[in-house]
């Protein structure tokens, strides 16, 4: 008789009627539930190696940008968050409270240059409370006037449209003056720690992008700092019993009408902070910039939530942070791909290979399959497919000698290991319905 048992099985009595205790700390397989968190944290740490290799890289420095424009979108992230998590309204006021933010910013720092409204810091805290009144408007439309609340979101961003084109002098894109005195929140804080506006011109092309990282990774944490002690106080369990049910928390005693138009004017004041930032980023504000910036707020919602589950407020807020970052390196990595026939043909021909070597690697696995041989078949497995890949592309060239590069047989690309990651996490991720589909035993012991 076996000295351990799972809790699928019923109790098994001793000679003398005593029962044989569980302990899971002797199963040494692999159960659904591990092999769940295994693929989890293999993805975590796939990206963060890969953005650590791309961010290092010299000869790529959009990668860095796409940092930096991570962090300055941290304030979409959360605004997105508040409005559709937390309230559960649907706010399409943001793509017009985001060109806000940036348009008055830069009206700011271009006409009222050497003014008290011409600073950087002044000017941003206007753009952050015009967003704030944005969000009041549509409020006050959606509950004092009872219109629907994404029609309500509609006319305010329409409205928002004719602001933003008055406030930059009716043209279409307005540029800040490159003058030799700081012009942007960036300019005068590498001032203050470096002594010099532009970071680039005291340090190296890399050090001062990892200083204008750092300046707007700073300004995310405190923003996330701000609303995660915001919503753990009593205003904030307002905030959330609003969303999950109104009619109990106004039986409490609550105003629900005041509580939503607080969560619209915080949401869209951290939205036109986020506009302002990155305007000053760019030095130049347009009145189209918010177009489509709800599906980047939703996006960093959902892949963030993917990245670090959100089972308390700080875990989903940093989420958001997360999942803002890693879509500005899907948009830029995107945005900048070059997508040949023979690029496409080698990313089926690894993909192929990679399934098929991994599906005769779980094949040999049963319910007694101790742990570490079930990880180590997972890793293996992807990277002997990503080699025979290599051999099935490459060998038909080399016997015919078509014109590409032979010696990329023996010669491990950049390409490779970010397709040998990537592909490593996908296998990873779709063993349990694998195993399910091809009718096998699952990993947990019985």
């Amino acid at each position: 008789m076996k000295a351990w048992r799972t809790r699928s099985e019923p109790p098994i009595k001793k000679s003398d009627g005593s029962l044989i205790p569980y302990k899971a700390s002797v199963n040494p397989n692999l159960s659904r539930h591990q092999l769940s968190m295994l693929s989890t944290w293999s993805l975590r740490v796939c990206a963060l190696a890969l953005a650590g290799y791309l961010t290092l890289q010299t000869e790529i420095s959009q990668w860095r940008g796409a940092f930096t424009f991570g962090f300055a979108f941290v304030g979409v992230a959360i605004g997105v968050y508040l409005t559709f998590r937390i309230l559960s309204f649907p706010d399409l006021t943001i793509e017009g409270s985001y060109a806000l933010g940036g348009c008055v910013t830069i009206a700011l720092i271009r006409f009222q240059e050497g003014g008290f409204f011409g600073s950087p810091w002044v000017a941003t805290l206007v753009a952050t409370l015009c967003g704030a009144l944005a969000g009041m408007a549509t409020g006050i439309i959606h509950t004092r006037f009872k219109v629907n609340g994404i029609l309500a979101g509609i006319l305010v961003s329409a409205a928002l449209y004719s602001i933003n084109l008055r406030a930059i002098n009716n043209q279409g894109i307005l540029a800040a003056n490159l003058t030799s005195t700081p012009s942007t929140i960036l300019d005068q804080v590498t001032t203050t720690l470096l002594g010099q506006p532009d970071p680039r011109k005291l340090l190296g092309t890399l050090e001062g992008d990892f200083v204008q990282m750092g300046v707007m990774a700073a300004i995310a944490l405190v923003i996330v700092l701000f609303i995660n002690w915001l919503i753990n106080t009593e205003i904030g369990f307002a905030m959330r019993a609003t969303g999950d049910n109104e009619n109990m928390i106004r039986a409490l005693g609550v105003n629900t009408n005041n509580t939503k138009i607080m969560v619209l004017m915080l949401s869209n004041a951290m939205i036109a902070l986020c506009g302002a930032l990155v305007a000053q980023y760019q030095r130049s504000a347009s009145v189209t910039a918010g177009q489509g910036i709800i599906v980047t707020g939703v996006a960093a919602v959902i892949i963030g939530e993917t990245f670090l589950p959100p089972r308390i407020t700080l875990f989903a807020l940093t989420g958001a942070v997360i999942g803002a970052i890693v879509y500005r390196f899907i948009f830029s990595g995107v945005f900048n791909l070059a997508l040949t026939q023979a690029v496409g043909l080698r990313l089926l021909v690894t993909l192929l290979s990679v399934a098929f070597v991994s599906w005769l690697a779980y094949l040999t696995l049963n319910e007694f399959t101790p742990r570490w041989i079930t990880i180590t078949s997972i890793f293996v497995g992807a990277f002997v497919g990503v080699f025979l890949s290599s051999l099935l592309y490459y060998l038909p060239i080399y016997l015919f000698n078509w014109e590409l590069d032979k010696n990329l047989i023996v010669k491990l690309e950049a390409g490779d290991i970010q397709i040998a990651l990537a592909l490593l996490v996908l296998i990873a991720l779709v063993i349990p319905s694998l195993r399910r589909n091809l009718g096998l035993r699952a990993l947990t012991a019985h």
